[in-house]
């Protein structure tokens, strides 16, 4: 008589399948447990992430205004010099490079400074830098970035920034922003 075939019983060989003993158990429910371990991780990560965000807020502001967009996606903050009895947020560091100020926050006064490229020279009227004074206070030199001016009001979707002036390798807070063509930033050599 022939042997059966792997996987079918013999004839009169009536067995019940066996019932998964407690090591097939742990073996299927160990497949479980590295979804919800990564479940588990990823809930107290963003949590985590959330506590650190709130904590990390530093001072509220209570208003800004956008005049453009930042092509470059290279946006710097640099703040006003700290006054008596505020807090103090130190002088910004910049990469030496072309900035444009394309929006403020206050309070403190807060400018944006998006990271472009150099404009097309003075008599394209977009000059490569703009030397404003020697002698701000706390630092050693004043220059100007172009502020645009967008008609018809301001926002993120505003125009993009096409150009910037120069900027040297340094530590910066922002002196005046009473010129609406050109904000004016106090650069140091060294760190205040």
């Amino acid at each position: 008589m022939p042997a059966p075939a792997a996987g079918t019983p013999a004839s009169g060989d009536d067995h019940q399948p066996s019932r998964p003993g407690p090591r097939r158990r742990g073996r299927c429910s160990r497949g479980f447990r590295p979804a919800r371990t990564t479940l588990a991780a990823a809930g107290a990560t963003i949590a985590l992430t959330g506590l650190l965000a709130v904590a990390d807020v530093g001072v509220a502001r209570a208003g800004g205004v956008v005049w453009a967009s930042c092509p470059s996606g290279q946006v710097s903050e640099v703040s006003v010099p700290a006054s008596d009895g505020a807090p103090a947020t130190g002088a910004t560091w910049l990469e030496a490079g072309y900035y444009a100020h394309i929006a403020t926050s206050w309070p403190p006064s807060t400018a944006q400074l998006c990271r472009t490229e150099a404009g097309r020279g003075p008599d394209a009227g977009e000059p490569t830098f703009r030397f404003e004074h020697q002698g701000c206070p706390g630092g050693e030199v004043t220059f100007g970035v172009p502020r645009p001016a967008v008609e018809g009001g301001s926002g993120v979707d505003g125009p993009p920034v096409t150009w910037g002036t120069y900027l040297p390798d340094g530590w910066y807070d922002l002196e005046d922003t009473s010129d609406p063509a050109w904000t004016s930033v106090c650069w140091s050599s060294g760190q205040r």
